[in-house]
């Protein structure tokens, strides 16, 4: 029996942890056995359950495990199945109906009619050759099966996949008819060596000024 606080291995005669001073009256209680609760006992942990079922698993009979999964086995199969399985296997289980029903049709008519043409008896002969029509009976069970499974099965996750497809191609449709139509601008690119060369000064203009008399003579 394992301490709830401190996992320490006791034996199942102790009433209290021999190393933390524990109560151990929920982990007698859930292991089934009787003892008395004290007042300073601890609230059970998980761990200490999860080890307590642990254990009574360990206790049970390989057998009756086995004996319990092959029991659920079926049943949680069948819950597992997507909705497109399940419609698949209500299809192959008409396809198979049909041709069970099918086959023993045509073994009743031929049997019954070998009867019927030795047999003097007219009316009864009509009467052996009817019975044929039983096999027709599973025949008509199976087609049913199989236009369930092709016209009224639904299937839900392929229907619900192909509307939020829908949604979202919507959605990307509205959002680009929304955006402003697109203008071309052709941009003159820069020259290369705009920035790379240095301007060079140019002196201020000045007129010429006249010459004077005496410098002329």
């Amino acid at each position: 029996m394992f301490c709830p606080r401190c996992g320490l291995d006791n034996q199942d005669n102790y009433r209290f942890c021999r190393n933390c001073g524990t109560g151990l009256g929920p982990v007698l209680e859930a292991m089934g056995r009787s003892g008395p609760r004290s007042s300073a006992s601890q609230p059970l942990t998980k761990e200490a359950l999860a080890q307590t079922i642990l254990r009574k698993i360990e206790e049970v009979e390989p057998r009756k495990i086995n004996q319990t999964l092959e029991e659920l086995s079926p049943k949680l199969d069948e819950l597992l199945l997507t909705p497109e399985e399940q419609r698949l296997k209500r299809i192959r289980s008409g396809i198979i109906t049909a041709s069970v029903g099918l086959g023993a049709a045509i073994f009743l008519r031929l049997f019954f009619g070998a009867i019927a043409m030795a047999e003097n008896d007219r009316e009864g002969a009509l009467i052996l050759e009817s019975f044929w029509a039983l096999g027709m009976v599973p025949f008509f069970i199976g087609i049913g099966l199989i236009i369930n499974g092709l016209l009224f099965t639904k299937t839900r996750q392929l229907e619900r996949e192909v509307e939020s497809r829908k949604r979202e191609l919507a959605q990307i449709r509205s959002e680009i008819e929304a955006l402003p139509p697109q203008q071309e601008e052709y941009i003159t690119p820069g020259s290369v060596t705009e920035q790379t060369t240095a301007r060079l000064g140019v002196p201020e203009y000045s007129p010429p000024q006249p010459k004077s008399k005496d410098t002329a003579s």
